[in-house]
């Protein structure tokens, strides 16, 4: 386990944390609104995406199943997840 791991925000670009996972030779991070981890980016999730997006519309999240689903860091805070 990442004692202290790298961690990007929903509101950054795709194209800044695309260069976050190069510089650091990772192929992943959590996504963490204040305090709380709303979900993880992935190079699959940034595949064939503009660097202008914000990464909150791409996320993943894990549901009770395992099962992996995209959703909006916005939509999560204001249901509260």
């Amino acid at each position: 386990m990442i004692s202290d791991p790298i961690t990007v925000s929903p509101d950054m670009t795709i194209r800044q944390v695309i260069e976050l996972t190069r510089a650091n030779n990772i192929s992943g991070m959590p996504v963490v609104l204040g305090t709380k981890v709303v979900g993880i980016v992935t190079h699959r999730d940034l595949r064939g995406l503009p660097g202008t997006g914000l990464v909150d519309s791409t996320i993943t999240q894990s549901d009770a199943k395992g099962a992996r689903s995209s959703f909006s860091a916005i939509s999560c805070v204001r249901r509260r997840c």
